[in-house]
């Protein structure tokens, strides 16, 4: 089975890590990068060509919706999930648009991140 690359971003260093060593327990997946912010994000993405990108929409210098236009311009295969705390209409809506994969707020927790992203990879 090929393994899926995934790169995480968040602003946040302990959420961060936490939802790395969930995706790091899952067979299949690996995770190849981490970013503190959008533009950091973007750079990670372009120089790892991940399969999958977990990005939080409230960040420094650029929000997760921002990076993942540039993201989706420049790799328009790579799956993205907005993992936000912030996950409401509007949110979902600009998200949509982009076009993010899927929205999962962290009220859900990682295990429902987790299968949003086995289905959206087919694994």
């Amino acid at each position: 089975m090929p393994t899926t690359r995934v790169v995480v971003v968040d602003d946040n260093s302990f959420m961060r890590r936490v939802i790395c060593e969930v995706f790091e327990r899952q067979p299949g997946i690996q995770v190849i990068g981490e970013a503190g912010d959008g533009r950091e994000a973007i750079e990670k993405i372009t120089q790892l060509r991940p399969n999958l990108v977990v990005i939080d929409q409230m960040m420094p210098l650029m929000s997760g919706i921002e990076a993942a236009q540039i993201v989706k311009r420049m790799s328009p295969d790579v799956h993205v999930i907005l993992f936000t705390a912030y996950a409401d209409p509007e949110v979902e809506e600009s998200a949509l648009r982009v076009p993010i994969d899927a929205v999962v707020s962290k009220d859900e927790g990682t295990d429902r991140l987790v299968l949003v992203a086995r289905r959206l990879l087919g694994i």
